[in-house]
């Protein structure tokens, strides 16, 4: 099985930001909405998925905010024009059957390397289109990132599978959050080790393969006085950084039941597990919803706590 998983966020914004501003005849914009679709077409050529998955992020402040305020704090809100397109094109992705997925407290990165996890366990191959090159960490045998990026002005996918990621970086893809730990990103409003830069940080990670290797060998001639000065200060900004730059499962739950509703994907007969809900169709608190699209034939119910059965309505 080939799965394809859309950084919804991070496309839409991409082809917001590549295509000039468009309108219907009564004023509503569609730049972003025409864009992301003929990605979209392009991913599907390219790609040949089995089954298509679009991971969006939600207004709701995530576990990263909770845990560090800083997070994200330099960054703007989303612009008006595009604000106004994301209901209509998850609308429409909804409408041609492909599979919507997002949880609160989590980002679309945390998704996509929960599927990407469960594609794996699976010996199934996983793409992940994104724009975001935080999602490099997630390139394994199985998964292989499509990253969007520009070059001379012009639009292009990039494909990276492990060798790429260590012919550009000199790391392996799961050691770019041991760099970015010690480096930080200034996108993100990571902090990182004041006075660590990414050549730095990529050297020390290859040398010692972590960051508990850089601190088990502080002492190592390796590193410089002035490096282990601030190494040795910013131990717990270290730390921090890491955890906030890696793409974390969706809590204890989640690989099962991301790696179940997966598996709902390929047959959704042999697993729904039909269950009461609220009068109305509405999930009960403890529940998040997922919209899968109308191909699927179910609106699934992710549990909250572990315990709960998955449930399909």
């Amino acid at each position: 099985m080939r799965l394809l998983v859309i950084d919804g966020n991070s496309i839409a914004n991409r082809a917001f930001f590549g295509i000039k501003l468009l309108t219907t005849k009564d004023g509503r914009y569609t730049n972003a909405i025409y864009g992301f679709l003929n990605i979209l077409l392009a991913l599907l050529k390219e790609c040949q998925p089995d089954e298509v998955a679009v991971a969006f992020d939600m207004r709701a402040p995530t576990f990263r905010h909770k845990m560090y305020e800083g997070y994200k704090a330099t960054r703007h809100g989303m612009a008006p024009e595009l604000a106004d397109q994301m209901p209509v094109l998850k609308r429409i992705l909804s409408d041609l059957g492909y599979r919507l997925v997002s949880a609160e407290g989590w980002e679309a990165d945390d998704i996509m390397g929960t599927l990407a996890a469960a594609c794996t366990a699976r010996q199934d191959d996983c793409f992940l289109a994104t724009g975001d090159r935080d999602s490099l960490q997630l390139v394994s045998d199985n998964t292989t990132v499509l990253l969007a990026s520009s070059y001379m002005g012009r639009s292009k996918t990039l494909t990276m599978d492990v060798d790429a990621v260590v012919e550009k970086y000199g790391v392996q893809p799961r050691q770019l959050i041991e760099v970015k730990s010690l480096m930080g990103d200034a996108s993100d409003n990571i902090p990182g080790v004041r006075g660590i830069g990414e050549k730095t940080a990529i050297a020390l990670i290859q040398k010692f393969g972590s960051l508990d290797g850089v601190y088990e060998n502080i002492d190592d001639p390796f590193i410089k006085p002035r490096q282990r000065d601030s190494l040795l200060a910013f131990r717990e900004q270290a730390e921090l950084s890491r955890t906030l730059g890696g793409a974390q499962p969706l809590g204890a739950w989640g690989e099962v039941q991301l790696g179940a509703l997966l598996a709902q994907m390929l047959a959704p007969d042999q697993y729904a597990q039909h269950a009461p809900v609220r009068p109305g169709g509405e999930p009960a608190a403890d529940y998040v919803v997922v919209m899968p699209g109308q191909g699927h034939g179910h609106t699934v119910y992710l549990p909250i706590d572990a315990s709960l059965p998955m449930r399909e309505y």
